[in-house]
């Protein structure tokens, strides 16, 4: 989990005894820097933005042929925000030796004093994530975590040699996130227009995220700390695999309660059931699918956990107010063209 200087990396399609390949940035432009993946590997790219702020933001778009194994080196001090929303991936260092997995849904803000970071991926992975870095020094005098209040920072400050020194936290992406994280993925604007955009959805999965860290889950009016962390752990499992999900007496099971009380408590905490949670989900997951133009909608449809495309369609135009057929029409004819938020089309 490393900054935008990580992607100058070794990789190789299989494991630490295959040939590595050296992979170099292959377009600059501007504030961006392009690296493409060579043919042996996969296709698509990684593409770094630099952000006011001192923050960098890291677009992975690519799909592996081969299984992945790259040797990652950075030797900056930089805090990382890492939002994945497809794929998955195995990433060791000296802190985990055994790695820490990273899949589809999840995200986590990471610190590790150590320059080197192996990472690994299974063959034919389809991998879509979004990482921010930003330098140490910069934090505090951003004013994006004020340093005499908030905990984050009483880990960050520590002297880089201590063995506690380093920082990894993981949650599962909340809605919002997997909306933004869409919107950047789809993007379509070009020069200064696409930097003010990148800028602001990246203040905002910060904000998110920090949101999560700091957020008091027994503040719900009815609800006590344990129940709520029962709830919050059933969110998780439901959301874990959204093209699998597990059924809602497995879900009450989890929760030690019966299931008319686990939508009720489900209902308070998060405002809807778990399956219209769900649905949000599969949603916002196909909209970029839709708009790649990759894969038919039948694919798209089977792909979000739908049993066929008619029933995908009805439920994409009444949660976006638009077929996905047209969507995929305007966007291929206007790179400007973008949704307004679920609610909003609600």
């Amino acid at each position: 989990m490393a900054s935008s200087s990580a992607y100058g990396v070794l990789m190789a399609p299989s494991g630490p005894g295959g040939a590595l390949t050296s992979i170099h940035p292959a377009e600059r432009s501007g504030n961006s820097i392009t690296w493409r993946l060579p043919p042996e590997l996969g296709s698509g790219h990684f593409k770094t933005e630099c952000l006011p702020y001192g923050l960098t933001m890291t677009i992975s778009r690519c799909r592996l042929n081969n299984g992945l194994y790259a040797r990652l080196m950075d030797d900056t001090d930089d805090l990382a925000l890492v939002f994945t929303l497809r794929g998955r991936s195995l990433n060791i260092n000296s802190y985990f030796k055994q790695g820490v997995e990273m899949e589809a849904g999840f995200n986590c803000l990471c610190w590790f004093p150590d320059p080197e970071t192996v990472r690994q991926a299974p063959k034919g992975e389809c991998l879509e994530a979004v990482a921010l870095t930003i330098p140490l020094d910069r934090l505090a005098c951003s004013g994006l975590i004020e340093p005499t209040t908030h905990s984050l920072w009483e880990t960050l400050k520590k002297p880089r040699e201590r063995q506690d020194a380093f920082c990894f936290v993981k949650n599962i992406n909340s809605p919002a996130m997997d909306y933004a994280l869409t919107q950047i993925l789809q993007c379509r604007y070009q020069g200064q227009a696409r930097r003010l955009f990148l800028e602001a959805k990246a203040l905002e999965l910060f904000a998110l995220k920090l949101n999560m860290l700091t957020e008091a889950p027994g503040q719900v009016e009815g609800v006590s700390g344990q129940l709520m962390q029962n709830i919050l752990a059933c969110r998780d499992l439901l959301l874990k695999d959204p093209r699998n999900p597990p059924s809602i007496h497995d879900l009450a099971r989890a929760a030690g309660m019966s299931h008319p009380r686990l939508i009720k408590y489900f209902k308070i905490v998060f405002g809807c059931s778990p399956f219209e949670l769900l649905r949000q989900k599969r949603l916002e997951w196909s909209l970029e699918l839709v708009a790649a133009d990759d894969l038919s909608l039948t694919e798209i449809a089977y792909a979000a956990g739908y049993a066929n495309s008619s029933h995908f369609s009805k439920a994409f135009l009444d949660y976006y107010g638009i077929q996905p057929s047209r969507y995929r029409k305007e966007t291929a004819g206007n790179p400007f063209y973008s949704l307004p938020s679920p609610e909003s089309a609600a």
